[in-house]
């Protein structure tokens, strides 16, 4: 199965096509995500996975809220 993700431009990209960087080029700017969990708090501008799309918090949510869409871009 791929995973696709989801830039803030709106555009889809599989897993497999993004390149990985070595520590040394490794962005600092740039977004790290795991699969949402709803034991996690997210801050404004945090990044997840939610079925296997890339999501920008744009909401603050405290740990203990289940996956609300409204929260994230």
């Amino acid at each position: 199965m791929a995973i696709k993700v989801l830039d803030e431009d709106g555009v889809i990209a599989l897993v497999s096509d993004i390149k990985l960087f070595s520590d040394a080029t490794y962005p600092a700017n740039a977004a790290v995500a795991s699969v949402y969990s709803d034991v996690v708090a997210y801050e404004t501008n945090d990044y997840c996975l939610n079925n296997g799309l890339f999501y920008k918090c744009i909401v603050a949510i405290p740990s203990g809220e289940a996956w609300n869409s409204a929260h994230w871009s």
